[in-house]
């Protein structure tokens, strides 16, 4: 069990994952409020400790905020509904992610078959969510409001909470840096083009702090403060830059090019060879971004060639 204080309202639990940690975030008023949920065993092992150990009880939790719909962040859903009775909000794109987490399995299986093993199981413990959020709206978080700041790209539903009065962004994993120490680069599930208007929408936000929910590249830790909240926002933009100007440039010195080659190609980039996170939905956004913008044509399946 580890977490940090950050504010006298926020505190950070982190979560084991692999050799990172997901993070959730408790706001503490008369109430208490989660960011995220975490794995399933988190509520557990982390959550519910964490809280115990300030003197808080898991039956005060009465909301819980999911930034978006993997397994990581939502998983432990369930466990805290069941726990305390809270509510449960989420993006309405994500929302049937919230329900069944093992439906991003499932989709990834689709969608990268070479990748993401078929799942053992169609349907894992979820939550139904209560309250579909949107871009714009307010919701109550005990000490503060907060406003819901729609940042597809990871997925076509992540979320920031913003306290604008505080100059304070909860991200989830909108914001993804150069990757962690388990991913070869940044995850983007949806379009290259959603992520890069996500992170100039958020830089144009007054942020004094911004709270991660993994130790991102090259920063390698979750509560960012200051100058460096542009610096991350910024290098999340050049990254996903370099990655489309590296397939690019791999498919025009080639004249064609496989997804297998340019998966490997980026592995290279980072040195990172995850064991699940494969670079392949970066891959795979960069090029239909490419795609769209008349550079390359589809030569064959899973194959591409420069615009003659």
């Amino acid at each position: 069990m580890r977490g940090m204080k950050v504010n006298e309202d926020v505190h950070l639990i982190e979560c084991p994952l692999e050799n990172i940690f997901t993070g959730v975030y408790a706001i503490l008023g008369e109430g208490v409020v989660l960011i995220d949920a975490g794995l399933p065993n988190s509520p557990e092992t982390a959550i519910f400790p964490y809280l115990r150990s300030i003197g808080r009880d898991p039956s005060d939790i009465s909301l819980v905020v999911i930034t978006h719909g993997h397994d990581d962040h939502c998983g432990g859903a369930a466990a805290i509904v069941k726990a305390s009775g809270a509510r449960i909000a989420a993006h309405t794109d994500d929302a049937a992610y919230v329900a069944n987490p093992a439906k991003l399995w499932l989709d990834l299986h689709r969608r990268f078959p070479r990748y993401h093993p078929k799942p053992t199981v169609e349907r894992s413990a979820g939550s139904n969510v209560d309250l579909l959020l949107e871009d714009g709206m307010h919701i109550d978080l005990g000490p503060f409001e907060a406003e819901v700041v729609h940042t597809p790209g990871h997925t076509d539903g992540s979320i920031c909470v913003y306290d604008r009065k505080g100059g304070m962004l909860f991200t989830g994993d909108s914001v993804q840096g150069r990757g962690t120490a388990v991913q070869s680069g940044p995850l983007i599930y949806g379009s290259m083009e959603d992520y890069v208007s996500s992170m100039k929408k958020l830089k144009a936000l007054d942020l004094e702090t911004m709270l991660l929910d993994h130790q991102y590249h090259p920063l390698d830790k979750a509560v960012i403060t200051g100058a460096d909240v542009a610096r991350m926002l910024d290098v999340s933009i050049k990254c996903v830059e370099e990655i489309s100007e590296a397939i690019l440039k791999s498919i025009n010195s080639k004249n064609s090019a496989d997804v297998d080659r340019l998966v490997e190609e980026v592995k290279a980039i980072f040195s990172v060879n995850p064991a699940s996170m494969s670079p392949c939905s970066v891959v795979d956004a960069a090029i239909r971004s490419l795609q769209r913008s008349g550079s390359i044509v589809g030569s064959g399946p899973g194959r591409w060639e420069p615009v003659r």
